[in-house]
């Protein structure tokens, strides 16, 4: 192959290849191909050019090569923003010149996205629970002039539909949790001085899915409401919240073992506390934040030592201040952050540091109240029903 003048050229022929392929991870593939090196006597590079406007094109990625041959060459952009159109070309240097291909754009996906199907179809109402089984999300329950005992299940799909009653008292401030199929729901309050420590038993494989009308043992300590509850290791704990008498801290483990099911006494949570958060992703666990007296800390459990230890504190805000976060929810990796400002914050569950992304778009009411939940559905965070039918989703991916 001869390598010198191609096409009586001293310098490079390149071209941009194709648009990236519709990416899902805040990134972009840039590709290229260099045609013809030109006439080579010592320096040979390659790369891309790209920028936001198309006529200024800042930002440089060199690829070195020492490859004399024309070939193809690729670059992934991360961490690229949403709602963002990226501009770029490839680029080929040798030591005589240097040749552009042709400029191409991508418009990246929206941070936020609303569909009229997502709006939900119940009455608004806060101060509800949820849970997530078969990458299908349920609320039931709730308070708004009334109290309720409706569900309603939320899919990719299909949108919101109505599932069976829940069959105990109408209520609020109640805590779920799920092992393998199944979800456990209970406690919580209706009108004083009325408070519940009953648990009922969701089927979400049942055709359709169904409810166990009788109630599950619990113990005589379980009335309460403004509790949390997580699932960890196949087993469900419900923590914290107000007896009526008083705030309580402290932790009952419920596990089934050979077809019994049981509720231990763990030891205590460090402080008494009602009204907070809790994250599971049945690797690890932690409680804390919300408005109520955990409000600064957020605190991991150790099931193993049965134990707890200060994981981070809240995020501070453009002031120095410690924010007051209102709801979350938790990914593979990150738990995502809704603060009293409606401003998104993002927790790394490695470093333990947050990082401030996006605003809730405009339309939603601010707090306090109500604030709005947000909850983890497959590789999205959806946002929305607190008071409201407004339910978007979230792309923390493309929040960049």
């Amino acid at each position: 192959m001869t390598i010198g003048i191609a096409n009586m050229k001293i310098e490079p022929t390149v071209a941009s290849g194709a648009n990236s392929p519709f990416p899902s991870d805040g990134s972009l593939l840039f590709t290229g191909e260099v045609i013809s090196v030109g006439k080579v006597d010592k320096v040979f590079k390659r790369g891309f050019c790209w920028g936001f406007d198309a006529g200024k094109l800042t930002d440089t990625i060199f690829i070195e090569s020492t490859n004399l041959e024309p070939d193809t060459f690729s670059y992934v952009l991360q961490n690229v923003r949403g709602d963002t159109t990226v501009y770029w070309q490839a680029f080929a240097r040798n030591d005589h010149d240097i040749s552009l291909g042709e400029i191409k754009s991508y418009t990246t996906p929206p941070i936020f996205t609303y569909n009229v199907g997502y709006a939900f179809t119940g009455l608004p109402r806060s101060y509800f629970t949820s849970f997530t089984l078969n990458n299908n999300l349920y609320i039931t329950c709730g308070y708004y002039n009334i109290f309720f005992n409706d569900i309603y299940r939320f899919d990719k799909t299909n949108w919101w539909y109505n599932v069976p009653t829940f069959p105990g008292a109408a209520r609020s401030n109640l805590v779920a949790f799920t092992i393998d199929s199944l979800a456990y729901v209970g406690t919580g309050r209706a009108t004083a001085p009325t408070i519940f420590g009953d648990f009922y038993v969701f089927n979400g494989n049942g055709n359709p899915p169904n409810w166990n009308g009788t109630p599950i043992q619990t113990p005589a300590e379980m009335p309460r409401y403004d509790a949390v509850a997580f699932s960890l290791n196949q087993k469900g704990y419900v923590v914290g919240g107000n007896t009526g008498n008083e705030v309580s801290k402290d932790v009952w483990e419920y596990s089934i073992t050979n077809g019994i099911d049981s509720w231990r006494k763990m030891n205590d949570f460090p402080a008494s506390f009602s009204g907070s958060l809790s994250f599971s992703n049945n690797e690890r666990a932690f409680v804390g934040l919300g408005a109520g007296n955990l409000r600064d800390t957020l605190w991991e459990y150790n099931a193993a030592a049965d134990s707890w230890k200060v994981f981070a504190s809240s995020p501070t805000n453009s002031l120095g201040e410690q924010t007051i976060i209102y709801s979350g929810a938790i990914t593979s990796d990150k738990i995502y952050l809704l603060d009293v400002a409606n401003i998104i914050w993002e927790l790394d569950l490695a470093t333990g540091k947050y990082k401030q992304k996006s605003m809730l778009p405009e339309n939603f009411p601010s707090p306090p109240p109500p604030s709005q939940y947000m909850f983890s559905l497959g590789d999205a965070i959806y946002i929305g029903l607190g008071g409201t039918e407004l339910f978007y989703r979230y792309y923390p991916l493309w929040d960049n």
